[in-house]
């Protein structure tokens, strides 16, 4: 089951629209932008923490990743 978390839109300046479309619903269109955070943790063993991809995912199934926040 895909979970529809809405998110904001963003112009090429990093501002918000005011639109807001559903993950896995909606599709974002030429000249909107979503911001995207990427974090890399390590911890005192110097050992990443990475996740692996659900195999139900429609891209990449099963390949390791980076975790990925919505801001």
């Amino acid at each position: 089951m895909k979970i529809c978390e809405p998110f904001d839109i963003y112009n090429e300046n990093k501002e918000k629209t005011g639109k807001i479309k559903i993950r896995y619903k909606d599709v974002i269109e030429a000249n909107e932008y979503v911001l995207i955070t990427k974090a890399v943790i390590i911890n005192s063993k110097k050992q990443i923490l990475i996740g692996k991809r659900s195999k139900l995912k429609n891209s990449n199934a099963g390949l390791l990743e980076l975790m990925v926040a919505y801001v």
